[in-house]
């Protein structure tokens, strides 16, 4: 019935425009003139019903076909990635503020700031709108984020959440203990946990949030991370030889691939942390750093001599060392090292004449926090530093443009410019 109408209303339109009465009143009264502009008129009317049809068609069976994957919490995405994009962003907040919360974790997300805890996640745009908040109950929560996806996971229990810009878009359980993620910018992430039967386990999962892949080690995954576009993975394993040395097995895989496309194996290193570089991979050791190339050639090795590694950051094209001397004296020296990945070389060494409490590293500066005063160290050798002692005690901070960093408090963080 509603469509009979519709088409009843439909042809008395197109009789109009074939009776010349809008083509009249623009064209004046040539007869033909009229009638050809008319035949186009109800064209292109057919032609807007018709695409109207279609697309109410294809929006229903859409529904019907996808109505197992619509949440809440999609739904909510797109209400306000929609609404996102009328808001003008010109301005960049100076203080953003979240409540306190057990275990906080702070992340950069994009240019914005990621605060979690063991009661909820707060997402923050570089502007200081807060466009995600999501609560849940975790205990010993921990933080992983790229710059578009975060994840929030328990440690040593089995529970995770993945989120974006505005909402949470996964939840899922391992079948294991979980003792650390990361997480990449095309949605693709990895899980690594404990094992039933080996030493410990890598999940991939692809963005859908369905397992790609399980790497199994017979030795004790160290540390494993993804790189930003998802395409490659890092693991590194740690196990002791008869004789009582310390041997590490760095493996790159690709993502689709089950076996690793480069395998370094080191002895008598003791590895904490392996990481991306723009082109290759690197590994720091307890003792040094060593830089390789994408297909695990060793590029540079950077020997600490006496020191030990006790803070690092690394954003692609540089990374940052903090070191403490490991005499027995009373006194505790630190030094700073930035090194330029690409060629593998310390482009600065300074020694410290403060105790610094967080490191963090971008473009070719390092940036440092140690009682009230945030310090800017560059690859050039010039320091600026900023006086930050009348805002709350600062935890850490975080850098994320040339020139600024956040100063992380309990209950907020304050963007410190340098510039």
């Amino acid at each position: 019935m509603k469509n009979k109408k519709l088409f009843r209303s439909l042809s008395k339109r197109i009789e109009a425009r074939n009776d010349g009465e809008v083509a009249d009143a623009i064209f004046g009264g040539n007869p033909d003139r009229n009638l050809y502009f008319g035949r186009i008129s109800a064209v292109c009317r057919v032609s807007e019903f018709l695409f109207l049809f279609a697309f109410i068609i294809f929006t229903v069976i859409s529904a019907i076909l996808n109505a197992g994957s619509i949440t809440y919490d999609k739904a909510e995405y797109v209400i306000r990635n929609f609404a996102f994009r009328f808001e003008k962003n010109a301005d960049t907040a100076t203080e953003i503020i979240y409540t306190p919360d057990e275990m906080q974790s702070f992340a950069l997300f994009g240019q914005g700031l990621a605060v979690s805890g063991n009661s909820g996640i707060r997402i923050f745009s570089a502007t200081g709108r807060n466009t995600c908040r999501s609560d849940y109950s975790l205990s010993s929560s921990r933080l992983a984020s790229s710059s578009k996806f975060a994840a929030v996971y328990e440690f040593g229990g089995r529970e995770y959440l993945l989120f974006n810009s505005f909402a949470r878009v996964g939840r899922g359980t391992s079948e294991q203990p979980i003792l650390g993620m990361s997480v990449s910018d095309s949605g693709s992430y990895i899980i690594v946990c404990g094992d039933d039967e080996y030493a410990s386990s890598v999940l991939l999962y692809r963005s859908n949030f369905t397992l790609r892949s399980k790497f199994r080690k017979n030795s004790y995954v160290i540390s494993s991370e993804i790189s930003r576009d998802g395409g490659e993975i890092l693991i590194t394993t740690l196990d002791v030889n008869s004789s009582g040395q310390y041997i590490s097995v760095i493996e790159k895989y690709e993502e689709d691939a089950e076996e690793p496309g480069v395998t370094v194996r080191l002895t008598g290193v003791f590895p904490y942390r392996c990481f991306f570089t723009d082109d290759g991979f690197g590994l720091l050791c307890k003792d040094r750093l060593m830089i390789y190339n994408r297909d695990g050639d060793l590029k540079k090795e950077l020997s600490f001599d006496g020191f030990e590694a006790v803070m690092f950051d690394s954003r692609g094209t540089a990374c940052g060392v903090i070191l403490k001397e490991t005499g027995t004296g009373l006194s505790v020296n630190f030094h700073l090292r930035l090194i330029q990945t690409a060629v593998g070389q310390a482009a600065l060494e300074e020694r410290l004449d403060f105790v610094p409490t967080s490191l963090s590293v971008w473009g070719e500066s390092a940036f440092l926090l140690s009682c009230g005063t945030v310090y800017e160290y560059r690859a050039d050798g010039s320091v600026r530093s900023a006086d930050v002692s009348k805002r709350p005690e600062g935890s850490a901070v975080i850098a994320y443009a040339e020139g600024k960093a956040y100063l992380l408090c309990r209950s907020s963080a304050y963007v410190v410019d340098l510039d």
